[in-house]
């Protein structure tokens, strides 16, 4: 069951003037942005309490600017996808869930014989655009869940009310971290153990975790062996469970951890 979005007077002309302000940067913007306004109504309508609580009895709903970080759209990016529709093909998964710990990134400018520019709008969004990926040509559904990573707190609450709307299709949650699992000295760019494990809780038998993880060091020490061993132990389960994907003529810093929930 659906309830309905209704839009009270001052949002409803807030509304329109980001759409006329969108169309007039750009054709065809505004109507991105109204599509984008659609899916958080959509997504609202079928679970109201899918955002987290920002104060008493309000509730955020997140949905990000074309802009996204730097890193977006790189040979890593070509490995992510295909590791993951593969893997929603032998685990016969409908949906790939990313979870994006996304921060956005300030562009640096051109230089045009002596002259400086910013970085166009219309190729941010071209080419560093997190939710491309949605329209990729593919059986399976993809969701990108992308606010700006902020506070952990409100974040992994945000999370794990995801979740749920999403009980009637097998699924790859996908977590999507900068850098990886925790290190000994944990930072924005990595996921905590404890949050793998919450998330791993949460997941309905059948679906599938996966985990990006990029290489923690660069003094030739072995690095995907102990970070798979660490994931088991965060998320309790068997060692052999975490099995390994890679595309190492593509890069050979980065893996993929993934296990099936029984």
């Amino acid at each position: 069951m659906t309830l309905p979005v209704v839009l009270r007077d001052e949002a409803q002309i807030e509304f329109l003037e980001a759409f006329d302000h969108y169309e007039g940067v750009r054709p065809g913007l505004g109507v991105d942005f109204a599509a984008r306004v659609q899916r958080v109504f959509d997504r609202i309508a079928t679970n109201p309490q899918i955002h987290a609580v920002v104060f008493a009895d309000i509730r955020k709903a997140w949905e990000t600017s074309p802009m996204q970080d730097t890193w977006y759209a790189d040979k890593r990016d070509l490995i992510k996808w295909g590791v993951l529709l593969r893997l929603a093909e032998i685990f016969d998964a409908r949906r790939i869930l990313q979870l994006a710990y996304y921060r956005p990134a300030q562009f640096e400018q051109l230089k045009i014989d002596s002259q400086v520019y910013d970085m166009p709008e219309e190729v941010i969004a071209h080419f560093r655009n997190l939710r491309t990926i949605g329209s990729i040509g593919s059986k399976v559904r993809v969701t990108v869940f992308d606010p700006v990573f902020q506070d952990r707190t409100v974040h992994q609450q945000a999370v794990l009310a995801l979740l749920p709307a999403y009980a009637q299709e097998r699924c790859i949650v996908f977590l999507d971290p900068d850098t990886g699992l925790e290190s000994q000295n944990p930072s924005p760019e990595h996921v905590l153990e404890k949050e793998a494990l919450e998330i791993w809780y949460a997941m309905k038998s059948a679906d599938v975790l996966a985990l990006y993880q990029h290489q923690t060091n660069r003094a030739g020490q072995p690095w995907i062996e102990p970070k798979r061993l660490q994931l088991a132990k965060a998320i309790n389960v068997p060692e052999q469970a975490i099995k390994v994907a890679s595309g190492k003529k593509i890069a050979q810093d980065v893996v993929f951890f993934y296990a099936q929930k029984n």
